[in-house]
């Protein structure tokens, strides 16, 4: 793997990651709110 395509890769890694952690985030909310409501 040359060194471009290894700066590629890492990039997807990191935009997964965030997307990632927003939907833990999502998630983490919803499971707030619903342990609120009952």
């Amino acid at each position: 793997m040359n060194e471009e395509e290894w700066k590629k890769q890492k990039k997807k890694i990191k935009t997964w990651e965030k997307k990632n952690n927003f939907w833990d985030f999502v998630i983490r909310m919803i499971a707030a709110l619903f342990g609120q409501g009952y």
